[in-house]
């Protein structure tokens, strides 16, 4: 990550939101300082394990992982700009974490100020082991900006007290996590440090799963569920993990599982698992990825349904399934570079993880339908989820932290370097690497030229990928390389001293068709930005609205919502008043204009819609 540095004239923005607001904003709501909304106490209950504070533990049972996420986050922001009062922020909140932890390395604020409760009593819902692993994410992001390990230790002692709690033997528990997650933080631990006993625990996390007897079917939490939507299914422990090439029951915790079974099976050279997981990836987003590659279709229980169930106006899609696809998806691809991985990534990235994101940093979507009709949502039970306004703080947090981490690490999924090195994202960004350099400049899509420039010779290729969105590729200038465009990617060969070269990407709006058993309607689609509808820009009744798919659909600059490219098409207003009615409704002609779907919901409240009807 410290090798990279973005000056993309989009994204170093939101990286620079992050640093001036998102962490700042994201303390204070941990701290309670937010007027008018939910206490989050994320802080202050490690103060009351720790013995500074008489105050009452408050929150959800997961709430340690906030604190985690946003250490995790600040730390990325510290090595986009250092700050010394973040820093004393970050290690204040370590210093809690150590008078907390328990004499045999045990570290849980809900379990520690519950004493009467039994530590690792209740798998399947306690979220101990997803707490443990949010806040080891944060101690290896913070020693490797900061190169402080009082935090990593205090989270490797309490790893080791869960290497000597879970396991095969007798005296152990025999369970996986019920909320998939300490999986991939694990899998970052041993990276840094190469000892096998975090690969040890993460493969049997993952190889437990679906065996006989099941844990969970032993607990009082799974018993008393209501087992429609809470089966095994619903935390991925219904069959072996070799068996499940489906994605299913909970979304973010399928989805955090196969991120960590995919960094076991690259570390381990597990290539059964990699086929397993393929097939899972490929069912996924061929069958039940949202356009806006969102995932979970309901709301009750937050998980995926069945294959092509991909309502619109009730679409779960919670933020933080979509960041967990691009953890998967990042690691399938270090595995195996296929396109379609980082496919998913850019579209993840520019749709649903900014849709949960206020532009100005301070409000957050926890689910984002693709339909939103405010009086309709705000009255129906089955639409109680849906939110028209972007939230400052949620009682059950987990997004807006997810999305402060994502930001901050976004430099580590532009460039993967395995014996050539792959440019998978459009990002104007710095790489630096074995006293070489490369330079991509870009702007997408206000500029359509791409330059690439690299300091010194390399025996290595460099592979750039060639978006699905882009109809035709231009060479315009190149010295001192070679290429060929190879299906997915161009191919950067025979690389010498201050090689350039230029490109020019040629692409237009595209209108985008659903299979039958998802939509009859069509979405557009411009670079790699899905759009919407809306309307404060429309009529009020936006499922009148025709687009003439006949017709050319021209982009036009706006200054607006700190400027973006909305799309104009010709179309239809279709006027039938009657509820029911024997004659053909009455077609008016129209202008109607569409905004990319991530800034829905930043302007006036109202209708919103990513599909429209066609003629």
């Amino acid at each position: 990550m410290n090798n990279v540095i973005i000056n993309d004239r989009f994204w170093s923005g939101k990286q620079k939101l992050l640093v001036s607001t998102l962490i700042p904003y994201q303390y204070s709501a941990l701290n309670d300082e937010i007027v008018g909304v939910e206490p989050s106490h994320a802080i202050e209950n490690f103060k009351i394990a720790a013995g500074l504070s008489k105050d009452k533990f408050y929150g959800c049972i997961f709430q340690d992982s906030d604190v985690g996420k946003w250490i995790e986050a600040a730390s990325y922001a510290l090595s986009i700009k250092k700050d010394k009062k973040l820093e004393s922020k970050i290690d204040k909140i370590v210093s809690y974490m150590q008078l907390a932890q328990q004499e045999d390395g045990y570290l849980n604020t809900y379990y520690i100020c519950h004493p009467e409760i039994k530590r690792f009593s209740n798998i399947v819902h306690g979220h101990e082991l997803y707490c443990a692993g949010h806040l080891l994410q944060g101690a290896i992001a913070y020693y490797k900006v900061s190169k402080k390990d009082k935090m990593l230790n205090i989270l490797k002692k309490y790893i080791d007290l869960i290497i000597k709690t879970f396991g095969n033997n007798d005296n152990q528990i025999k369970a996986s996590p019920g909320h998939p997650e300490i999986e991939i933080a694990l899998m970052e631990l041993y990276e840094l440090s190469k000892e096998k006993k975090y690969l040890d625990l993460t493969n049997f996390f993952i190889s437990v799963r679906g065996e006989k007897p099941n844990w969970f079917e032993s607990e009082e939490a799974f018993i008393n569920a209501e087992k429609r939507y809470f089966d095994l299914s619903y935390n991925q422990a219904h069959k072996s993990i070799y068996e499940q090439e489906i994605a299913d029951g909970h979304a973010v915790r399928a989805l955090y599982l196969s991120a960590g079974a995919a960094a076991l099976a690259k570390e381990s050279n597990n290539t059964k698992l990699y086929e397993v997981l393929k097939n899972n990836f490929n069912n996924t987003i061929n069958k039940r990825m949202y356009i806006t590659s969102a995932f979970g279709s309901q709301g009750y229980a937050e998980r995926f349904t069945v294959d092509y169930d991909l309502p619109s106006d009730r679409a779960y899609a919670e933020t933080c399934a979509s960041i967990a696809m691009i953890f998967f998806a990042q690691k399938m691809f270090e595995i195996q570079p296929l396109h379609i991985y980082s496919e998913v990534i850019e579209k993840a990235l520019y749709n649903t993880v900014l849709a949960g994101l206020s532009l100005d940093g301070t409000k957050f979507f926890y689910v984002n339908p693709l339909k939103v009709i405010p009086i309709v949502s705000k009255y129906r039970q089955d639409m109680s989820f849906i939110q028209v306004r972007r939230q400052a703080w949620f009682g059950c947090a987990c997004c807006p932290p997810n999305i402060a981490r994502i930001l901050g690490s976004l430099n580590k999924y532009i460039y993967v370097v395995k014996d050539d090195i792959y440019i998978n994202l459009l990002i104007a960004s710095t790489y630096n690497f074995n006293n070489n350099q490369i330079k991509l400049k870009c702007s997408i899509p206000n500029s359509k030229s791409i330059s690439l420039t690299i300091l010194k010779a390399m025996r290595e290729k460099i592979y750039l990928r060639i978006p699905k969105w882009v109809d035709k590729v231009i060479v315009k200038k190149d010295e001192h390389i070679s290429y060929y465009q190879d299906k997915d990617y161009l191919c950067l060969y025979d690389i010498k001293d201050k090689a350039n070269i230029v490109l020019c990407f040629s692409f237009t709006p595209k209108i985008i068709y659903s299979n039958s058993r998802v939509s009859n309607e069509v979405a557009l689609s411009y670079g790699p930005f899905i759009y919407a509808l809306e309307e404060v820009d429309n009529v009020s009744d936006l499922s009148s609205l025709m687009i003439d798919i006949r017709k050319k659909i021209k982009i036009k600059k706006e200054k607006e919502l700190n400027g973006y490219v909305s799309l104009i098409a010709e179309g239809f207003i279709k006027t039938n008043n009657e509820l029911y009615s024997y004659h053909k409704p009455q077609l008016t002609k129209t202008i109607l204009k569409f905004i990319p779907y991530h800034l829905w919901a930043n302007r006036d409240e109202g209708e919103m819609s990513v599909f429209v009807n066609y003629k």
